[in-house]
């Protein structure tokens, strides 16, 4: 097996502020072209362990690895053409255009001064295009719904053509049309050699996505493989606390609570 994109090695992660671990001793391996889903309760540690994935979090023990090199090792811009980050919510204070806003994400290939020239705004224009708003380039970012905002912040992680895509509940905001176009954007992502990270609480999309499901509580991974072998009843009935029964519709496993 290839050396993976990005490696947990042991690592346990404490707030300042807090007396509690909010991640404990966790291992995980990614390996390049594969989407890994990070699954679990509320509170059960899956945003932080992204937010230690873009280096914005030290662990408080244990080492994060990107590409066979120590994440903390990374300068800023170097880690900004590896890796892109899509929160669950971001202030925007700022009057921008869409497309402003995406050329946001060019930012790791420009010097301080430098404005975005002819090659940082097609590939703006083509992030945009992947999620489907390169329509709507020209609005201002304060006419967005709250799904559409969610599109125009994986296009502005999408512009800096990462390797590694770390998404945090995309589809959270997402109806229908928009959530399956997501799906889709994803899944040809990982074709084309990028990874993905993401969280989730909707099992669908998970199973739709993942070639790796993570299963999480309390900041300690309680299981990890294929979605064969993680998405079952007995395992996902542990991870929750409560009784769930997994159903076949159309090749796709559905996760109903009792």
């Amino acid at each position: 097996m290839s050396q993976p994109l990005l490696e947990y090695q042991n690592v346990s992660f404490q707030y300042p502020e807090s007396d509690q671990m909010v991640v404990s001793d966790f291992s995980l391996s990614l390996q390049a072209a594969r989407a890994t889903a990070i699954f679990g309760p509320n509170g059960a540690g899956k945003s932080t362990l992204l937010r230690l994935a873009y280096g914005r979090y030290r662990p408080s023990a244990g080492e994060l690895r990107l590409a066979g090199k120590a994440l903390h090792s990374y300068t800023r811009a170097e880690l900004g053409k590896q890796v892109g980050i899509v929160p669950q919510r971001e202030h925007t204070p700022f009057e921008y255009t869409i497309l402003e806003y995406v050329l946001l994400g060019r930012a790791p290939y420009l010097s301080p001064l430098e404005m975005p020239g002819e090659r940082d705004c097609q590939r703006a224009q083509e992030a945009l295009a992947q999620v489907g708003m390169h329509e709507h380039a020209d609005r201002s970012l304060h006419t967005l719904s709250g799904g559409e905002l969610q599109l125009v912040l994986i296009a502005r992680a999408l512009a800096q053509e990462p390797r590694l895509l770390l998404l945090d509940e995309p589809t959270s905001h997402l109806d229908l049309a928009n959530k399956k176009r997501l799906v889709d954007c994803l899944k040809a992502l990982t074709k084309s050699g990028v990874s993905i990270l993401l969280t989730s609480h909707e099992p669908e999309v998970v199973s739709a996505i993942a070639d790796q499901i993570v299963l999480i509580n309390r900041g300690r991974m309680l299981y990890s493989g294929t979605p064969d072998e993680v998405w079952t009843e007995e395992l996902l009935s542990a991870t929750y606390g409560i009784s769930l029964t997994v159903e076949d519709v159309g090749g796709r496993k559905v996760v109903l609570w009792d």
